[in-house]
């Protein structure tokens, strides 16, 4: 009988990994690590001036889901803008 096993996710990745699947240039996920706005860790020994930096996946796509929900909301704010605009340009119009 074949052992099934769970399915998971991979939570670090190193920045090359992370660029071609994400699309994300070294220096935006170097803002935003600085930022705070995602997580990463660089793992190196005691002594040590180089590692190897990780980013932690999930909060990656956190970050780039609020940020499709920001656009979106900002698109539905702009559409309303533009129908007050409207309205309000055709009630001036409608007086005179």
């Amino acid at each position: 009988m074949p052992v099934k096993t769970a399915k998971t996710e991979q939570e670090w990745a190193r920045e090359k990994q992370v660029t071609a699947q994400f699309g994300l240039s070294h220096m935006i996920l170097f803002n935003l690590r600085k930022e705070g706005k995602i997580r990463s860790l660089s793992l190196r020994g005691e002594q040590k001036r180089y590692g190897a930096r990780l980013f932690h996946l999930p909060s990656i796509r956190e970050y780039l889901a609020k940020q499709e929900d920001l656009e979106k909301q900002q698109a539905k704010d702009d559409r309303l803008v533009e129908k007050l605009r409207r309205e309000n340009f055709e009630g001036k119009g409608a007086k005179q």
